[in-house]
């Protein structure tokens, strides 16, 4: 045994015996003496006592000989150990590690201080929680593990001032140094332990083992330009938060994983000059759950409080705002808001997902930023600097295409050439994202378009000329339209929005139900504002196919979910800052109310005979030769499904091209005739 534990050890024992012990405590207090006496006492108790057993008192009679012999032996240990002059371990120079420790983590110089103090040996020193285990009383009163009788006793306090020190809110346990567990044992931090037990040349040296080296920005800040002005306003904001060393400065960066988000926050910091302390989720035995994120901030803040130049970054930030309320965690509420109030240093929070975030705790921030993907052109640069990176050689035409056709995070863009390096394929490109995407969304990604370089507005039956309205639109300044494209399936609705936004030098934000419904509880609102805001910070036009799913009419039979689903729409379109389009084939189905939020109403139908000849013309490249003035209730979708058929079966001949046309207008219910058509009449079932 080292000097230093058996010191400690027979200080213990001295504050021990100092208190009256009655019963089956006593006997274990006495046993363990005796057996431990040569180890901690250098001498046999037993030749001490001359040779008699350990006595067992009773504590209802203080009178009876037994109760004698305790107070017999009890004052010979004591005289013992008086003999061995034992300095008071709670002395800061008793252990200067520790009162550095203590210091620098900013524990209270009182009973606090000396609690945490033993706890940290017993867990340093397994002799000395061996120790307090074996005298502890079984079955009563077994408080935080070692008995808070027997704490009580070493430093010379109340228990209920034991009790107090060791409560879930207590704290020691805000502070992230103890952890209390369901049976209110106590688990002393991990990082507290690695400190005690590790050589430590100074203060600095002990922060670098807590929080890890300081963050590094692997990105400039020209990476960042598709945000440049919130980039700045942020770094204006640190920039004037540390200089001024303001308190109580919070900063939200949330959004889609992989956009960048970390990169950012390491990229101000480096801009500024500043150090960035990144705490990220647990991974340590002794921070293996969410409970202790906020006790790990809290103790980064004590470290750092002096640090004027340092920022901290909290990851996975969704671990401290969505804890259970429920649960037996250590931190309220309140306690959480007046930590976003009144932090020392300047916190960075990193969240995928602030929905269930309640807005008491968003509203103490100064900025939150929605941290989004590049556009199109940024997108190309950083597939261009990717592929540097890893010597990925592809063409600038192959990089356009993918830089269009992905709307991906720089993430997935940097795992996708990754992937290519490594199978030594760039098909391995595609087939990431693919997959990512799938895993992601859980919906495969839709194929490549080329509709708007093939779309021809000429084949388009409507009460608008949409062709003139394009150019109208396009020559005009005002973008801030909005359309209702109704009428039959395949009739060209989703390839004009799209080929208007061509138009009009705008990409497309494409909403389908599907990525809008959901099962939970104001999930569809916030999926339907965010869709809105999406389309907003890209400066796109914002498609919504299939809108009678969710503009249906409130007058019916609707559940409750579902009219306010429709609210949340109507209010979106009312206050639209972007240009938005929908489409359906059910007309009479949307809520009278959506009508007058659209500023043209353009109502499609089946081509007309000339219109059937032009798309003949158009989609298998030559005049028909045929009769196709019978084929009445076709709309490019149709010939656009022939075409693909006839290209799988190697079919030309324009009677084939004709009959597989009819066989697609009797699906409808229509079948050809030489004059116009006849709709089938209705079939009885037997």
């Amino acid at each position: 045994m080292k000097r230093k534990e058996h010191l400690i050890a027979l200080y213990f024992l001295d504050k021990i015996l100092r208190r009256p012990w009655f019963g089956t405590q006593a006997k274990n207090i006495l046993s363990w003496a005796e057996d431990n006496s040569i180890d901690i006492l250098g001498i046999e108790l037993d030749k001490v006592f001359g040779g008699r057993p350990t006595p067992r008192p009773r504590p209802s009679d203080n009178e009876q000989p037994a109760f004698k012999k305790t107070r017999t032996c009890v004052k010979e240990l004591r005289s013992i150990i008086a003999r061995k002059k034992i300095p008071n371990i709670f002395s800061p120079d008793f252990d200067p590690k520790f009162t550095m420790i203590a210091d620098m983590l900013g524990v209270p110089k009182d009973i606090t201080r000396s609690l945490l103090q033993v706890l940290a040996y017993n867990e340093q020193y397994p002799f000395l929680d061996q120790m307090l285990h074996d005298m502890v009383l079984s079955g009563h009163r077994r408080d935080h593990g070692a008995g808070a009788e027997l704490l009580a006793a070493i430093l010379d306090c109340s228990i209920s001032r034991i009790d107090g020190l060791l409560m879930v809110d207590g704290i020691l346990s805000k502070m992230g140094l103890i952890k209390i567990e369901s049976d209110r044992d106590v688990d002393v931090s991990g990082s507290l332990v690695r400190l005690m037990n590790s050589k430590i040349s100074g203060a600095e040296h002990a922060k670098r083992i807590l929080l890890g080296p300081k963050t590094r920005p692997s990105l400039k800040p020209r990476d960042f330009c598709h945000m440049e002005s919130e980039y700045n306003y942020i770094g204006k904001l640190l920039r004037n938060a540390i200089y001024k060393d303001r308190r109580g400065v919070n900063i939200l960066l949330y959004g889609k994983p992989g956009t960048g988000k970390t990169e950012m926050a390491k990229t101000l910091c480096g801009e500024l000059g500043c150090d960035l302390y990144t705490l990220d989720r647990p991974t340590r035995p002794d921070t293996d759950d969410k409970n202790c994120r906020l006790p790990e901030l809290m103790r980064a803040q004590r470290l750092l409080k002096n640090d004027k130049n340092s920022v901290i970054l909290m990851d996975e930030a969704e671990d401290v705002f969505n804890l259970n309320p429920f649960s037996d965690r250590p931190h309220s509420k309140l306690y959480l808001n007046r930590t976003l109030e009144n932090n020392s240093r300047p916190v960075i929070w990193i969240s995928n997902n602030i929905r269930p975030v309640d807005g008491a705790y968003i509203r103490r921030f100064q900025y939150a930023l929605e941290v989004r993907g590049p556009g199109d052109a940024d997108r190309l640069v950083i597939w261009q600097k990717i592929c540097r990176k890893h010597k990925l050689k592809l063409d600038k035409g192959r990089l356009l295409d993918l830089s269009k056709r992905y709307d991906v995070a720089p993430a997935l863009i940097e795992s996708a050439v990754t992937g290519a390096q490594l199978t030594g394929s760039a098909d391995a490109l595609e087939k990431t994202l693919n997959s990512l995407q799938l895993a992601m969304t859980g919906r495969r990604p839709a194929a490549a378009r080329n509709d708007v370089k093939d779309f021809n507005p000429a084949l388009l039956n409507t009460d608008t000329d949409l062709a003139r309205l394009a150019e109208r639109i396009r020559g005009g300044a005002c973008k801030n339209f909005s359309l209702c494209l109704y009428g039959a399936p395949g009739t060209g609705k989703s390839a004009y929005a799209r080929y208007l936004a061509d138009k009009i030098g705008l990409k497309v934000v494409q909403k389908r139900a599907s990525d809008l419904f959901d099962k939970y509880v104001g999930e569809t609102e916030a999926n339907i504002a965010a869709a809105f805001a999406e389309a907003e910070a890209q400066n796109a036009v914002l498609v919504f196919d299939e809108a009678d799913s969710f503009l249906q009419s409130r007058s019916g039979d609707n559940k409750s979910w579902e009219i306010s689903a429709v609210n949340e729409m109507l209010t979106q379109m009312e206050n639209a800052a972007v240009p938005f389009i929908c489409t359906t084939n059910l007309m009479s189905s949307l809520d009278k109310a959506s009508l007058r939020r659209f500023t043209f109403k353009v109502k499609y139908d089946f081509m007309t005979p000339d219109q059937v000849g032009a798309a003949f013309r158009h989609f298998f490249g030559e005049a028909p030769k045929v009769d196709v003035r019978g084929l009445t209730h076709l709309a490019p979708g149709d010939f656009a499904t022939v075409k693909n058929k006839a290209r799988i079966l190697g079919i030309t001949a324009q009677a084939e091209l004709a009959k597989m046309l009819a066989d697609e207008m009797e699906l409808k219910g229509m079948r050809r005739n030489k004059i116009g058509f006849v709709v089938d009449a209705p079939r009885e079932i037997n």
